[in-house]
């Protein structure tokens, strides 16, 4: 009977249980179908993503796993959404300054970088002799320079003072003042007109402008005006003679000057009389003669050089005092064991001079001593004259005048 009842009791329960829980589902379900209709309006951002359906996702814990799942996918695609973005942006600066670079370098050469910013093209660094615009638009050149014909670099423009100049020069060839002072001075060749006042501007040959820009004069100290006051012509040397110049000049005065003396060919040559003679290199010298023949010398003072000959003669005399001329020397007979010596040219060191040896007569050097052999006069007795020409202002005196 308990039996009886208890199943009875089950059965009246039954359909109150039934009712409540079917009620329930519904709603749920309904919340569900709510959801699942808000997440496929999302479907396309986040590309194609299905939602599981009631069918298959129902109320199990697969179905809520799958849910989140699909969550996560659509979190992560988002974030890699706004990474693209992100990288579409900064690729987009990178076009627009690049393309900025581009434009504005092949407009303007003288730019070296630029820079795109606030969606403004600007240029940041110019090339040598150039700066910045105001507005940075673009670059010029500096001050004293100038765009060069290609408008690619910045040269070096003409000096202030002459563009200036060239603004206020007219030509004056009706103009009476400027005529005047042509016509004053023959070696004028063009004047100009600058700032109200006449100067010169061309000079004939050989002559140039003078300080005040008012005249013309022969370039000093070379050439003079001729007698015509036309032109300039080349002035006639100084004629200095060797008589006249300053015979107590030696170049081995002092110990000092004579060791300077016997080893600088600068000072004394000389070639012998025969090949085999005394030269310069058994002197421990260089031969810097090329310019002198056999038997003759070259000694350089502060005056000039003065060169000569040599010969040995049977003509004997007295050292630094006899003189004889070439015929004698030669014709006369006998031992030719006398050396003597006698200058023949002389080269000024003062510029625009030319030199004149007025007496070449042969003035007595040196004897050898009868024990040597006549062949000793002829090895040394260039070297001997170029000596004693050097070191002794008595041989120099009587040799030169």
């Amino acid at each position: 009977m308990k039996q009886i009842s208890l199943f009875m009791g089950l059965v009246v329960l039954v359909p109150s249980l039934s009712y409540g829980a079917d009620s329930q589902i519904e709603e749920l379900i309904r919340q569900k179908q709510g959801k699942i209709e808000r997440l496929e309006k999302c479907q396309g951002a986040t590309k194609g993503l299905k939602i599981a359906g009631i069918s298959t996702l129902g109320l199990t814990a697969v179905g809520v796993g799958a849910n989140i799942a699909e969550a996560t996918k659509i979190k992560a695609n988002e974030t890699t959404i706004t990474q693209n973005e992100s990288k579409i942006t900064s690729m987009n600066k990178e076009i627009a300054e690049a393309r900025c670079q581009a434009e504005l370098m092949s407009k303007d050469k003288l730019v070296v970088e630029t820079k795109f910013e606030n969606d403004k093209c600007i240029a940041t660094k110019c090339k040598a002799n150039a700066k910045l615009k105001d507005n940075n638009s673009g670059c010029q050149c500096e001050d004293g320079y100038k765009p060069d014909d290609k408008n690619e670099k910045c040269v070096q423009d003409a000096p202030k003072e002459r563009k200036d100049m060239s603004t206020k020069i007219i030509t004056i060839s009706h103009d009476e003042g400027c005529t005047s002072l042509k016509e004053s001075d023959k070696l004028i060749v063009d004047v100009i007109k600058e700032d109200s006042d006449c100067v010169v501007t061309k000079c004939k040959e050989h002559a140039e402008i003078q300080t005040d820009k008012k005249g013309c004069e022969c370039e000093k100290p070379d050439y003079v005006i001729d007698t015509k006051g036309e032109s300039c012509i080349a002035k006639a040397p100084m004629v200095i003679d060797l008589k006249d110049v300053d015979v107590s000049e030696g170049l081995a005065d002092t110990p000092e000057k004579t060791s300077m003396f016997y080893s600088n060919p600068e000072y004394m040559r000389w070639k012998p009389l025969v090949d085999d003679g005394y030269t310069m290199t058994k002197n421990n010298m260089s031969e810097n003669n090329a310019d002198l023949k056999n038997g003759q010398w070259a000694v350089t003072f502060s005056y000039g050089t003065v060169k000569g000959e040599a010969m040995c003669s049977a003509q004997g005399g007295t050292q630094y005092a006899s003189k004889s001329d070439t015929k004698t020397l030669k014709e006369v007979a006998g031992r030719k064991d006398y050396c003597w010596c006698r200058p023949i040219e002389f080269i000024p060191s003062q510029e625009n001079a030319v030199g004149k040896v007025s007496n070449k007569k042969w003035l007595l050097g040196s004897h050898q001593k009868p024990s040597y052999q006549v062949q000793t006069c002829i090895n040394v007795c260039a070297y001997f004259c170029a000596n004693i020409v050097a070191v002794f202002s008595s041989f120099r005196n009587p040799l030169y005048h």
